[in-house]
Protein backbone atom coordinates (compact mmCIF):
# COMPACT_ATOMS: atom_id res chain seq x y z
CA UNK A 1 0.00 0.00 0.00
CA UNK A 2 3.01 2.23 0.99
CA UNK A 3 4.71 1.35 -2.52
CA UNK A 4 1.67 2.03 -4.29
CA UNK A 5 0.83 5.57 -3.01
CA UNK A 6 4.64 6.54 -3.57
CA UNK A 7 4.41 5.21 -6.63
CA UNK A 8 1.27 7.49 -7.36
CA UNK A 9 2.54 9.95 -5.95
CA UNK A 10 6.26 10.12 -7.94
CA UNK A 11 3.80 9.61 -11.39
CA UNK A 12 1.97 12.79 -10.15
CA UNK A 13 5.64 14.37 -9.83
CA UNK A 14 6.44 13.62 -13.48
CA UNK A 15 3.19 14.53 -15.02
CA UNK A 16 3.72 18.25 -13.38
CA UNK A 17 7.30 18.38 -14.20
CA UNK A 18 6.48 17.22 -17.81
CA UNK A 19 3.62 19.82 -18.15
CA UNK A 20 5.79 22.31 -17.44
CA UNK A 21 8.33 21.68 -19.74
CA UNK A 22 5.47 21.53 -22.03
CA UNK A 23 4.31 25.24 -21.24
CA UNK A 24 7.91 26.25 -21.67
CA UNK A 25 8.79 25.12 -24.87
CA UNK A 26 5.20 26.43 -26.04
CA UNK A 27 5.70 29.66 -24.68
CA UNK A 28 9.29 30.01 -26.50
CA UNK A 29 7.59 29.33 -29.94
CA UNK A 30 5.24 32.10 -29.36
CA UNK A 31 5.78 35.51 -31.21
CA UNK A 32 6.45 38.68 -28.76
CA UNK A 33 3.27 40.55 -28.62
CA UNK A 34 4.91 43.74 -27.89
CA UNK A 35 6.60 43.64 -31.44
CA UNK A 36 4.80 44.43 -34.92
CA UNK A 37 4.23 41.36 -37.00
CA UNK A 38 6.68 40.76 -39.51
CA UNK A 39 5.50 41.19 -42.50
CA UNK A 40 5.48 37.65 -44.53
CA UNK A 41 8.36 36.59 -46.51
CA UNK A 42 8.31 34.22 -49.13
CA UNK A 43 9.63 30.25 -48.20
CA UNK A 44 13.09 30.26 -48.91
CA UNK A 45 14.90 27.03 -49.80
CA UNK A 46 17.18 25.86 -47.18
CA UNK A 47 20.76 24.91 -48.22
CA UNK A 48 23.46 24.15 -46.32
CA UNK A 49 26.08 26.00 -48.22
CA UNK A 50 23.88 29.11 -48.51
CA UNK A 51 24.85 32.30 -46.73
CA UNK A 52 22.69 35.30 -45.78
CA UNK A 53 22.94 38.20 -48.04
CA UNK A 54 24.48 41.58 -45.66
CA UNK A 55 21.41 43.93 -45.26
CA UNK A 56 22.02 47.09 -46.55
CA UNK A 57 22.36 50.40 -44.97
CA UNK A 58 19.49 51.87 -46.26
CA UNK A 59 16.89 50.62 -48.40
CA UNK A 60 16.49 52.26 -51.50
CA UNK A 61 12.53 53.02 -51.10
CA UNK A 62 14.24 54.64 -47.48
CA UNK A 63 16.84 56.53 -49.40
CA UNK A 64 13.74 58.10 -52.74
CA UNK A 65 12.10 58.81 -49.62
CA UNK A 66 14.08 61.16 -48.51
CA UNK A 67 15.37 62.51 -51.94
CA UNK A 68 11.70 63.54 -51.96
CA UNK A 69 11.37 65.12 -48.69
CA UNK A 70 15.04 67.25 -48.96
CA UNK A 71 13.85 68.02 -53.02
CA UNK A 72 10.49 69.54 -51.10
CA UNK A 73 12.30 71.96 -48.49
CA UNK A 74 14.44 72.70 -51.32
CA UNK A 75 11.38 73.51 -53.50
CA UNK A 76 10.37 75.39 -50.45
CA UNK A 77 12.79 77.64 -49.91
CA UNK A 78 13.53 78.80 -53.29
CA UNK A 79 9.71 79.79 -53.00
CA UNK A 80 9.96 81.93 -49.98
CA UNK A 81 13.31 83.53 -51.33
CA UNK A 82 11.18 84.25 -54.57
CA UNK A 83 8.22 85.70 -52.60
CA UNK A 84 10.91 88.10 -50.55
CA UNK A 85 12.50 89.40 -53.63
CA UNK A 86 9.36 90.35 -54.95
CA UNK A 87 7.94 91.55 -51.75
CA UNK A 88 11.63 94.00 -51.68
CA UNK A 89 11.36 94.78 -55.38
CA UNK A 90 7.51 96.17 -54.42
CA UNK A 91 8.71 98.09 -51.72
CA UNK A 92 11.86 99.57 -53.26
CA UNK A 93 9.42 100.79 -56.60
CA UNK A 94 6.94 102.37 -54.37
CA UNK A 95 9.64 104.29 -52.05
CA UNK A 96 11.48 104.91 -55.34
CA UNK A 97 8.13 106.79 -56.69
CA UNK A 98 7.39 108.40 -53.54
CA UNK A 99 11.31 109.62 -53.90
CA UNK A 100 10.60 110.86 -57.75
CA UNK A 101 7.45 112.76 -56.56
CA UNK A 102 9.08 114.18 -53.05
CA UNK A 103 12.00 115.62 -55.38
CA UNK A 104 9.66 116.57 -58.13
CA UNK A 105 8.32 118.96 -55.88
CA UNK A 106 11.81 119.95 -54.48
CA UNK A 107 13.32 120.66 -57.62
CA UNK A 108 10.82 123.88 -57.95
CA UNK A 109 12.05 125.36 -55.37
CA UNK A 110 14.77 127.99 -55.65
CA UNK A 111 17.23 126.96 -53.28
CA UNK A 112 20.24 128.94 -52.60
CA UNK A 113 23.67 127.64 -52.45
CA UNK A 114 24.71 127.91 -48.53
CA UNK A 115 28.01 129.84 -49.48
CA UNK A 116 26.17 132.11 -51.46
CA UNK A 117 25.97 136.02 -50.35
CA UNK A 118 23.81 139.20 -51.13
CA UNK A 119 25.22 142.33 -51.91
CA UNK A 120 24.57 145.21 -49.27
CA UNK A 121 23.57 148.10 -50.57
CA UNK A 122 24.59 151.35 -49.97
CA UNK A 123 21.35 153.80 -49.44
CA UNK A 124 17.62 151.98 -50.02
CA UNK A 125 14.23 154.17 -51.30
CA UNK A 126 12.98 156.07 -48.53
CA UNK A 127 9.69 154.86 -46.85
CA UNK A 128 6.33 155.92 -47.73
CA UNK A 129 4.60 155.74 -44.17
CA UNK A 130 6.86 158.15 -43.08
CA UNK A 131 4.68 160.88 -40.61
CA UNK A 132 4.36 164.14 -40.46
CA UNK A 133 4.86 164.74 -36.33
CA UNK A 134 7.42 165.72 -35.18
CA UNK A 135 11.22 164.06 -33.66
CA UNK A 136 10.47 162.53 -29.85
CA UNK A 137 12.70 164.42 -27.56
CA UNK A 138 16.57 163.97 -27.86
CA UNK A 139 16.79 162.06 -24.45
CA UNK A 140 14.11 159.48 -25.36
CA UNK A 141 16.03 159.31 -28.34
CA UNK A 142 19.53 159.30 -26.83
CA UNK A 143 18.46 156.47 -24.92
CA UNK A 144 17.18 154.16 -27.01
CA UNK A 145 20.49 154.59 -29.28
CA UNK A 146 22.74 153.79 -25.58
CA UNK A 147 20.58 150.44 -25.21
CA UNK A 148 20.80 149.97 -29.16
CA UNK A 149 25.11 150.14 -28.66
CA UNK A 150 24.80 148.32 -24.99
CA UNK A 151 23.32 145.04 -26.47
CA UNK A 152 25.35 145.02 -29.30
CA UNK A 153 28.15 145.30 -27.35
CA UNK A 154 27.34 142.52 -24.47
CA UNK A 155 29.49 139.84 -25.37
CA UNK A 156 28.37 138.08 -22.09
CA UNK A 157 25.40 137.29 -23.54
CA UNK A 158 25.57 134.03 -26.12
CA UNK A 159 23.43 133.30 -29.06
CA UNK A 160 21.28 130.59 -27.97
CA UNK A 161 22.00 127.12 -30.13
CA UNK A 162 20.16 124.31 -29.21
CA UNK A 163 20.51 120.35 -31.41
CA UNK A 164 17.00 120.25 -31.16
CA UNK A 165 15.88 123.11 -31.78
CA UNK A 166 15.11 124.29 -35.18
CA UNK A 167 14.98 127.83 -36.39
CA UNK A 168 13.42 128.98 -39.45
CA UNK A 169 12.93 132.49 -40.75
CA UNK A 170 9.64 133.19 -42.90
CA UNK A 171 10.15 136.14 -44.77
CA UNK A 172 6.92 137.53 -46.44
CA UNK A 173 8.71 140.56 -48.68
CA UNK A 174 6.79 143.37 -50.28
CA UNK A 175 8.42 143.28 -53.45
CA UNK A 176 5.61 143.65 -56.28
CA UNK A 177 7.68 141.76 -58.62
CA UNK A 178 10.53 139.09 -58.47
CA UNK A 179 12.89 141.30 -60.02
CA UNK A 180 12.64 143.71 -56.85
CA UNK A 181 14.09 143.34 -53.37
CA UNK A 182 11.52 144.87 -51.62
CA UNK A 183 11.52 145.35 -47.49
CA UNK A 184 10.32 142.34 -45.18
CA UNK A 185 6.53 142.86 -44.60
CA UNK A 186 6.65 140.07 -42.48
CA UNK A 187 9.23 137.68 -40.39
CA UNK A 188 7.92 135.12 -38.38
CA UNK A 189 10.15 132.78 -37.03
CA UNK A 190 9.38 129.09 -36.95
CA UNK A 191 10.87 126.75 -34.07
CA UNK A 192 10.21 123.39 -34.01
CA UNK A 193 11.32 121.90 -30.95
CA UNK A 194 11.91 118.52 -31.24
CA UNK A 195 12.62 117.94 -27.25
CA UNK A 196 9.25 119.74 -25.72
CA UNK A 197 7.21 118.63 -29.05
CA UNK A 198 6.03 122.57 -29.87
CA UNK A 199 6.00 124.48 -32.46
CA UNK A 200 6.62 127.90 -31.71
CA UNK A 201 5.95 131.27 -34.28
CA UNK A 202 7.48 134.33 -32.86
CA UNK A 203 6.68 137.64 -35.03
CA UNK A 204 8.99 140.62 -35.16
CA UNK A 205 7.68 143.62 -35.58
CA UNK A 206 8.85 145.40 -38.86
CA UNK A 207 8.88 149.06 -37.05
CA UNK A 208 11.21 147.74 -34.32
CA UNK A 209 14.31 150.34 -34.38
CA UNK A 210 17.72 148.77 -33.97
CA UNK A 211 21.19 148.22 -34.93
CA UNK A 212 21.58 146.65 -38.38
CA UNK A 213 25.50 145.44 -38.36
CA UNK A 214 27.70 147.59 -40.81
CA UNK A 215 24.92 149.94 -41.69
CA UNK A 216 22.99 152.22 -39.02
CA UNK A 217 21.01 151.72 -36.59
CA UNK A 218 16.60 151.63 -38.36
CA UNK A 219 14.00 149.75 -38.82
CA UNK A 220 14.27 145.35 -38.83
CA UNK A 221 12.47 145.23 -42.28
CA UNK A 222 14.97 148.00 -43.74
CA UNK A 223 17.74 145.08 -43.19
CA UNK A 224 16.26 143.17 -46.12
CA UNK A 225 15.92 146.16 -48.14
CA UNK A 226 19.74 146.99 -47.25
CA UNK A 227 21.90 143.11 -47.52
CA UNK A 228 18.59 140.67 -48.26
CA UNK A 229 17.86 137.48 -45.89
CA UNK A 230 21.45 137.48 -45.05
CA UNK A 231 21.63 140.54 -43.24
CA UNK A 232 18.42 140.56 -41.84
CA UNK A 233 19.16 136.98 -39.80
CA UNK A 234 22.71 139.01 -38.87
CA UNK A 235 20.55 141.65 -37.19
CA UNK A 236 18.03 139.23 -35.64
CA UNK A 237 20.98 136.91 -34.41
CA UNK A 238 23.07 139.95 -32.91
CA UNK A 239 20.10 141.82 -31.46
CA UNK A 240 18.42 139.50 -29.71
CA UNK A 241 21.04 136.60 -29.12
CA UNK A 242 19.09 133.58 -31.01
CA UNK A 243 20.31 131.35 -33.74
CA UNK A 244 18.60 131.45 -37.02
CA UNK A 245 19.16 128.15 -38.99
CA UNK A 246 17.52 128.81 -42.56
CA UNK A 247 15.34 131.17 -44.13
CA UNK A 248 12.15 130.98 -46.59
CA UNK A 249 11.18 133.99 -48.37
CA UNK A 250 7.88 134.25 -50.56
CA UNK A 251 6.87 137.82 -52.01
CA UNK A 252 3.65 139.95 -52.32
CA UNK A 253 1.71 137.08 -54.80
CA UNK A 254 3.08 133.98 -53.60
CA UNK A 255 0.48 134.86 -50.04
CA UNK A 256 -2.30 135.25 -52.71
CA UNK A 257 -1.84 132.24 -54.08
CA UNK A 258 -1.51 129.72 -51.21
CA UNK A 259 -4.50 131.79 -49.87
CA UNK A 260 -6.69 130.64 -52.92
CA UNK A 261 -5.06 127.35 -53.09
CA UNK A 262 -6.90 126.11 -49.74
CA UNK A 263 -9.92 127.54 -50.79
CA UNK A 264 -9.94 130.79 -48.69
CA UNK A 265 -9.63 131.41 -45.05
CA UNK A 266 -12.32 132.53 -42.26
CA UNK A 267 -11.77 135.44 -40.72
CA UNK A 268 -13.84 138.19 -38.73
CA UNK A 269 -13.98 141.55 -40.09
CA UNK A 270 -14.84 144.80 -38.03
CA UNK A 271 -16.68 147.63 -39.59
CA UNK A 272 -13.12 149.60 -39.04
CA UNK A 273 -10.74 147.35 -40.65
CA UNK A 274 -13.41 147.01 -43.86
CA UNK A 275 -12.01 150.45 -45.23
CA UNK A 276 -8.44 149.39 -44.99
CA UNK A 277 -8.98 146.13 -46.73
CA UNK A 278 -10.96 148.14 -49.40
CA UNK A 279 -7.61 150.66 -49.69
CA UNK A 280 -5.36 148.16 -50.37
CA UNK A 281 -7.35 146.31 -52.92
CA UNK A 282 -7.38 149.09 -55.19
CA UNK A 283 -3.40 148.61 -55.47
CA UNK A 284 -3.96 145.10 -55.60
CA UNK A 285 -6.05 144.74 -58.07
CA UNK A 286 -4.22 147.36 -60.31
CA UNK A 287 -1.07 145.37 -59.13
CA UNK A 288 -2.96 141.77 -60.75
CA UNK A 289 -4.85 143.05 -63.12
CA UNK A 290 -8.20 142.77 -61.71
CA UNK A 291 -11.11 144.86 -61.89
CA UNK A 292 -11.22 148.04 -59.57
CA UNK A 293 -13.73 147.05 -57.07
CA UNK A 294 -13.35 143.20 -56.47
CA UNK A 295 -13.19 141.86 -53.68
CA UNK A 296 -14.07 144.61 -51.80
CA UNK A 297 -16.45 144.52 -48.55
CA UNK A 298 -19.36 146.29 -48.00
CA UNK A 299 -19.93 145.75 -44.18
CA UNK A 300 -17.82 144.12 -41.21
CA UNK A 301 -19.03 140.59 -40.35
CA UNK A 302 -17.90 136.65 -40.92
CA UNK A 303 -16.16 136.00 -44.26
CA UNK A 304 -14.11 133.65 -46.39
CA UNK A 305 -11.62 135.57 -47.62
CA UNK A 306 -9.69 135.21 -51.07
CA UNK A 307 -6.07 135.67 -51.40
CA UNK A 308 -6.54 139.11 -51.89
CA UNK A 309 -8.85 140.42 -49.41
CA UNK A 310 -6.44 138.17 -47.18
CA UNK A 311 -3.70 139.82 -47.91
CA UNK A 312 -5.10 143.39 -47.82
CA UNK A 313 -6.37 142.25 -44.41
CA UNK A 314 -2.83 141.32 -43.19
CA UNK A 315 -1.22 144.42 -44.24
CA UNK A 316 -3.43 147.01 -42.09
CA UNK A 317 -1.22 148.62 -39.32
CA UNK A 318 -3.27 151.62 -38.75
CA UNK A 319 -6.33 149.46 -36.35
CA UNK A 320 -3.62 148.65 -33.62
CA UNK A 321 -0.44 149.53 -35.09
CA UNK A 322 2.09 147.05 -35.78
CA UNK A 323 0.73 144.63 -32.68
CA UNK A 324 -2.61 143.87 -34.20
CA UNK A 325 -0.88 143.49 -37.94
CA UNK A 326 1.37 140.54 -36.98
CA UNK A 327 -1.84 139.12 -35.11
CA UNK A 328 -3.40 139.48 -38.32
CA UNK A 329 -0.98 137.70 -40.29
CA UNK A 330 -0.36 134.72 -37.55
CA UNK A 331 -4.25 134.14 -37.67
CA UNK A 332 -4.20 133.55 -41.30
CA UNK A 333 -1.10 131.57 -41.23
CA UNK A 334 -2.84 129.46 -38.64
CA UNK A 335 -6.24 129.62 -41.18
CA UNK A 336 -4.01 128.78 -44.14
CA UNK A 337 -2.32 125.15 -41.82
CA UNK A 338 -5.85 124.18 -40.81
CA UNK A 339 -6.94 124.23 -44.10
CA UNK A 340 -4.35 122.19 -45.44
CA UNK A 341 -4.74 119.30 -43.57
CA UNK A 342 -7.90 118.62 -45.40
CA UNK A 343 -6.64 119.25 -48.60
CA UNK A 344 -6.97 116.37 -51.08
CA UNK A 345 -3.92 114.90 -53.08
CA UNK A 346 -4.93 116.83 -56.53
CA UNK A 347 -5.47 119.98 -54.44
CA UNK A 348 -2.37 119.65 -52.63
CA UNK A 349 -0.52 118.68 -55.95
CA UNK A 350 -2.05 122.27 -57.26
CA UNK A 351 -1.11 124.53 -54.75
CA UNK A 352 2.76 123.07 -54.70
CA UNK A 353 3.08 123.52 -58.85
CA UNK A 354 1.81 126.98 -58.32
CA UNK A 355 3.60 127.80 -54.94
CA UNK A 356 6.85 126.21 -54.88
CA UNK A 357 8.69 128.23 -57.80
CA UNK A 358 7.92 131.81 -55.81
CA UNK A 359 9.66 130.18 -53.16
CA UNK A 360 13.37 130.92 -52.44
CA UNK A 361 15.56 129.35 -49.49
CA UNK A 362 18.59 128.53 -48.76
CA UNK A 363 17.45 124.95 -47.09
CA UNK A 364 19.48 122.19 -49.28
CA UNK A 365 16.90 119.56 -50.52
CA UNK A 366 18.59 116.78 -48.13
CA UNK A 367 17.23 119.35 -45.70
CA UNK A 368 14.25 119.76 -47.11
CA UNK A 369 13.63 115.87 -48.00
CA UNK A 370 13.49 115.73 -43.51
CA UNK A 371 11.57 118.07 -43.23
CA UNK A 372 8.78 116.50 -45.64
CA UNK A 373 9.56 113.37 -44.32
CA UNK A 374 8.94 114.59 -40.77
CA UNK A 375 6.42 117.06 -41.12
CA UNK A 376 3.36 114.16 -40.27
CA UNK A 377 4.92 114.76 -36.50
CA UNK A 378 5.38 118.46 -36.51
CA UNK A 379 2.24 119.37 -37.44
CA UNK A 380 0.87 117.26 -34.17
CA UNK A 381 2.92 119.19 -32.20
CA UNK A 382 1.63 121.56 -29.84
CA UNK A 383 1.91 125.28 -31.86
CA UNK A 384 2.30 128.67 -29.80
CA UNK A 385 2.57 132.17 -31.11
CA UNK A 386 4.31 134.92 -29.76
CA UNK A 387 5.27 138.32 -30.79
CA UNK A 388 8.38 140.80 -30.44
CA UNK A 389 8.21 142.79 -28.60
CA UNK A 390 6.75 141.74 -25.85
CA UNK A 391 3.90 143.35 -23.92
CA UNK A 392 5.22 146.38 -21.20
CA UNK A 393 8.92 146.02 -23.16
CA UNK A 394 8.58 149.31 -25.44
CA UNK A 395 7.70 152.43 -26.29
CA UNK A 396 6.65 154.46 -29.51
CA UNK A 397 8.98 157.18 -30.63
CA UNK A 398 9.61 159.09 -33.69
CA UNK A 399 12.86 158.88 -35.56
CA UNK A 400 14.08 161.10 -38.47
CA UNK A 401 10.53 161.21 -39.12
CA UNK A 402 9.77 157.20 -38.93
CA UNK A 403 7.35 155.94 -36.20
CA UNK A 404 9.22 152.97 -34.08
CA UNK A 405 9.29 151.10 -31.14
CA UNK A 406 11.79 151.67 -28.71
CA UNK A 407 12.78 147.94 -26.77
CA UNK A 408 13.84 146.57 -23.55
CA UNK A 409 16.46 144.10 -25.33
CA UNK A 410 17.14 141.98 -22.10
CA UNK A 411 13.76 141.83 -21.34
CA UNK A 412 12.74 140.08 -24.83
CA UNK A 413 15.88 137.78 -25.30
CA UNK A 414 14.35 136.10 -22.10
CA UNK A 415 11.07 136.15 -23.50
CA UNK A 416 12.23 134.64 -26.37
CA UNK A 417 14.30 132.10 -24.67
CA UNK A 418 11.71 131.04 -22.35
CA UNK A 419 9.65 130.68 -25.05
CA UNK A 420 11.09 128.82 -27.98
CA UNK A 421 13.42 126.74 -25.51
CA UNK A 422 12.04 125.70 -22.49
Amino acid sequence: MSNNKDQSIESIIAETMEKKKTTANEQDRKPNTTDKPASPKAPVREDKNHTAPKTENKPKATEKKDNKTSKKKMSKKKKALIIILIILLIVGAVIGAGLAVIYHYINKIHIVPEASSYEILESIEPDDDVTSEPDSPKEDIDAVEDAIKDNMENNAIDIMKDKDVLNVLLIGTDARDNSSRGRSDSMILVSINKKTEKVVMTSFLRDIYLSIPGVESTRLNHSYAYGGPDLLIDTLEQNFKIEINKYVQVNFFSFTTVVDSVGGVEINVTDDEVQYINSYLNEINSLEGRPANEGKLSQGGTYTLDGAQALAYSRIRYIGTDFARTDRQRTVLEKIIEKMKDMSITEMNDLLDTLLPNVTTNLQKDEIFSLILNSASYLGYDREQCRVPADNTWQNLTIRGMSVLGIDFDANIDYIRENIYE
